[in-house]
């Protein structure tokens, strides 16, 4: 059965080495950007907050009690600002959120459907899905040390938001259309920018188109060890982390030692079993 998801599509169409790599090898490098850190313990933190507000405690003790559990991997991220400048943006948005009705936080949706004749398992893990007048909204959050108004106009053109919606639809049987948009929650140190982005009907088609496309562009492609790579060794976080690897092909002791150095390696699935007993759940 094809595995998709929105970050396997988006690797896709990036390069075929660096996801043969990442999603069939199952390789990651430790060493990951601050950014990235400090978005991963927002988002752990942002999602615990939310669960003890579901369990009915108000905004402090949701919020202490959550920047307590997660202290470990606050105080792990590093660079200018520390732990002190995450818990910052944790607030920033918790606040924020706090008055939206959120039914769900980080719970992985699954759907089995059949395109083009090719079996498919599609997931998706939102932020947060919020009912707000009457309708269901995508939430999703977004890091960031310095506010630039650019980015809300960025992701309204970008698939992931309208992905989304399009497989939570899928998901539960329900037309396209249901989900009325997606509310974008950027998080600084001093303050967290809220938009509230309403789903089109040219969003909804190109997630389909991206869904479609997607499953032809992983279909059959990646196999055998000598996959071309595409000139996307820069990414928005820097260099590609398999540039090492693409660089050492033509020594294979290097190339070896660089595996056993650098890189894990893991199941790429083995976070998906907890997905797909929501999704047998929901259907019984």
């Amino acid at each position: 059965m094809l595995k998709v998801s929105y970050s396997r599509i988006k690797a896709a169409f990036g390069c075929p080495r660096a996801f043969r790599y990442a999603y069939i090898d199952g390789l990651h490098s430790p060493e990951e950007g601050n950014s990235l850190l400090r978005g991963k313990a927002v988002h752990k933190t942002i999602s615990k907050f939310l669960t003890h507000k579901l369990a009915g405690l108000d905004f402090r003790q949701s919020i202490d009690l959550a920047t307590k559990e997660t202290g470990s991997t606050l105080d792990a991220v590093g660079g200018k600002g520390g732990p002190e400048e995450a818990i910052n943006i944790c607030e920033s948005v918790a606040y924020r959120l706090f008055p939206y009705h959120v039914s769900s936080t980080e719970e992985g949706i699954s759907v089995y459907t059949t395109l083009f004749g090719i079996d498919c398992h599609i997931w998706i893990i939102p932020d947060v899905i919020i009912e707000k007048d009457g309708r269901i909204w995508i939430g999703e959050i977004k890091t960031t040390k310095r506010y630039d108004p650019r980015i809300q106009r960025l992701y309204f053109n970008e698939p992931q938001p309208w992905f989304y919606a399009h497989v939570w639809e899928l998901a539960n049987g329900v037309p396209h259309g249901t989900i009325a948009g997606t509310i974008l929650f950027v998080g600084t140190p001093k303050e967290c920018f809220v938009e509230e982005i309403p789903s089109t009907v040219v969003q909804r088609h190109i997630a389909k188109e991206f869904l479609e496309a997607g499953v032809k562009e992983l279909t059959g492609r990646f196999s055998g060890n000598s996959l071309p790579h595409r000139i996307r060794c820069l990414t928005t976080f820097g260099e590609c982390a398999y540039m090492p690897l693409c660089s050492a092909m033509t020594n294979p002791a290097y190339y070896d030692d660089l595996l056993r150095s650098l890189y894990t390696q893991s199941d790429p699935d083995a976070r998906w079993p907890a997905i797909v007993e929501v999704a047998e759940r929901r259907s019984t």
